[in-house]
């Protein structure tokens, strides 16, 4: 028994010996790894890691019919054939291979399946970095320079065009370093998708031009191949809709455009351009988002060309299908040292005034987490300089910078629209002005997405691995986005807490966030979900306003939905039409048994009438004093005002 006791003994404490070992030896690791970093590039933010390092492998990876199309077939066979010169399953212990099963379909079932076989002695280092092979950094770094070169000459960035751009499309240099890390963390990760939710008006809906040449799809044609090269997935939602009140649009950028964006793109500044409560809550979802996402905030306006002469260019500039080889213009690549030139002078710019100050004037330094920027062509700037009448003046906007048809992208050409006989209305962008907005957020992400392209050659040709490179990265990308402090001045919306939105308005990517989700028992409203009009089936417009509706001659009596209360103790109802909910008896039904088949909901014989009830903005009704639970809310129009019109389109809750 002593011997055995002392066995056990000396076991224990080679084991905590160890233990302390590689304790220390981890913590050495480590700062000999920043000590690298910070002597090979110049570091802005303090990082650290911690020491519990997470699996960046899964168990299987699957492609689905949806996804395959996007990979070429190098990408397919570069994740079956791991081993190049390995062709069947069968692994060594210094090897990672795979099994693979192919069941293709029509529907959106997994048609390939690969398993990973991990039997190796390998650090997991190794094994992390033998398995990146989603990416391609020369085919990306390749399609970034070309992107920014046709952009940079389109817009004469070598010239009159730099104060344009820089006056009325600045980024704070923080700004460009999170655009930066979020794109080199997701290829480092890899299966990752870049989502962007652009939320507007009739403008950013590409209203009288085809929906494909609205601004937010040029953004998507235009960073697509590059991020694939990287071996990300680019999501463009464009939520935009014609004719809509902020309220309760503002409550619905997750509902409808999905959730935890990477960018949060606003544009409704002819509805509330002064409204901050509302910019400021549209900035918190990007604070809000576990994936770490920014705020670009668009000016609604437009201004057109259409008195310019003629472009004597074949095609002319503000052509879709110009280049910069029609007119001999040589290869801007730039390099490291040319893009953190244009890093700083973005900065100067943004610092002297960012041109998203009418809508994030409320930011200050403890709110990065949005990282607010934006368009505007009438925002000022004291370092721009342009000449007017043979002299040179200061502080001008976008438009001054331009001035007038001096630029060879302002022709008439520009001031058409993209509409089939080329005329719309004087507050919508043109063709050309859609792809001058598009090109302008692409110009600002493509520069930062290089940038970091190069930092980790860089990083990589100084011995860090991958998965080295994705701890450093991750944790430079939270200090970038520190916790959200409270609302400033949007506590009227209860901006404290991330509100969620039920509705049926299209698009509509949160499928689980619909109004109809909502509805038990039966009912008699009505359902209007008209079809698209003809036009918008020709231009491809995609915003439509399903909702249920009582009224104006029949009586169709009470419709019943379900709300949770949490956080806040009231919902919000609201109607499509102004005061749609004007002439409404309100019920509760507290901590309703609801049938698994919410058809089936029978209300009790004995109602009670719920009195705590408030507006909130012209379409909207607080339901208020909700106790904390699941309830059952019905809305009864009152039959003495037979001609009015009683619609629900949205209900809003914080549970």
């Amino acid at each position: 028994k002593n011997n055995q006791l002392y066995v056990y003994t000396l076991i224990i404490s080679v084991i905590c010996i160890l233990l302390l070992y590689f304790k220390v030896y981890n913590i050495n690791y480590y700062d000999k790894l920043f000590n690298i970093i910070d002597n090979n590039r110049e570091s802005h933010y303090t990082r650290r890691v911690d020491e519990s390092e997470p699996h960046l492998w899964t168990s299987s990876s699957v492609f689905t019919s949806d996804n395959l199309t996007t990979l070429t077939d190098h990408e397919i066979n570069s994740f079956i054939l791991n081993n190049n010169n390995n062709n069947n399953t069968n692994t060594t212990s210094d090897s990672i291979g795979y099994f693979t099963t192919v069941n293709i379909t029509d529907n959106n079932t997994p048609i390939t399946t690969l398993s990973p076989i991990i039997q190796s002695n390998k650090s997991q280092d190794s094994l992390i970095e033998e398995s990146f092979n989603g990416y391609d950094l020369s085919l990306a770094k390749k399609q970034a320079i070309d992107l920014l070169n046709l952009i940079y000459h389109r817009y004469e960035l070598n010239g009159i065009g730099a104060q344009f751009f820089r006056t009325a499309n600045n980024f704070a240099s923080y700004q460009w370093d999170k655009v930066k890390y979020k794109f080199m963390k997701k290829m480092l990760q890899g299966n990752q998708t870049f989502l962007m939710i652009f939320g507007g008006s009739s403008v950013t809906a590409g209203h009288d031009n085809y929906f494909n040449q609205s601004f937010p799809m040029i953004v998507l044609k235009r960073m697509k191949p590059v991020l694939k090269a990287l071996g990300i997935k680019m999501k463009v939602h464009n939520i935009a809709q014609g004719a809509n009140n902020c309220i309760p649009y503002s409550f619905c950028y997750e509902s409808m455009g999905g959730m935890n964006p990477d960018f949060v793109g606003w544009e409704q500044s002819y509805n509330c351009g002064h409204d901050d409560p509302i910019f400021e809550l549209v900035g918190r979802y990007a604070g809000w988002s576990t994936n770490q996402g920014l705020t670009y905030y668009s000016a609604s306006g437009a201004w057109s060309p259409i008195g310019c002469p003629a472009s004597t260019d074949n095609p002319p500039y503000s052509s879709e299908d110009w280049r910069p080889e029609n007119v001999n213009l040589p290869q801007w690549s730039p390099d490291a040292t040319a893009l953190n030139e244009e890093k700083t002078q973005l900065d100067n710019y943004y610092k002297k005034n960012p041109s998203s100050k009418r809508f994030s004037g409320w930011v200050d330094d403890k709110y990065i987490a949005s990282a607010p920027h934006g368009f505007n062509v009438w925002e000022t700037n004291e370092l721009c300089t342009y000449v007017k009448d043979g002299e040179s003046k200061t502080k001008c906007n976008g438009i001054d910078a331009a001035m007038g048809c001096t630029m060879k992208f302002m022709t008439h050409e520009a001031g058409l629209y993209g509409s089939d006989n080329g005329n719309g209305a004087n507050w919508h962008p043109t063709r050309a002005f859609h792809m001058l907005r598009g090109e302008a957020i692409t110009w600002l992400y493509t520069l930062a997405l290089l940038d970091g392209i190069y930092m980790v050659e860089s990083d990589l040709a100084n011995g860090l691995t991958p998965f080295e490179l994705l701890t450093i990265y991750s944790k430079a990308l939270d200090q970038l986005h520190p916790s959200m402090p409270d609302g400033k001045r949007c506590q009227n919306l209860h901006c404290d807490y991330r509100p969620i939105c039920f509705t049926d308005y299209l698009p509509h990517y949160s499928k689980n966030l619909t109004l109809t989700d909502l509805i038990i028992g039966t009912h008699n409203w009505t359902y209007d979900d008209y079809e698209y009009p003809d036009w918008s089936k020709h231009y491809g417009y995609l915003d439509l306003k399903p909702v249920y509706i009582s009224g104006p001659s029949a009586y169709h009596g009470e419709i019943f939905i379900k709300v949770t209360i949490g956080i806040n103790d009231f919902v919000a109802l609201c109607g499509e039409r102004k005061e749609s909910l004007k002439h409404t008896i309100i019920h509760v039904i507290p901590y309703a048994n609801i049938p698994e088949n919410k058809t089936e909901f029978i209300p009790p014989n004995n109602l009670t009438i719920w009195t705590k009830k408030k507006y909130f903005g012209n379409e909207c009704k607080y339901i208020l004093g909700l106790p904390v639970g699941i309830h059952v809310i019905g809305i009864l129009p009152n039959t003495s005002h037979p001609s009015h019109i009683t619609g629900l389109s949205h209900v809003i809750m914080w549970p």
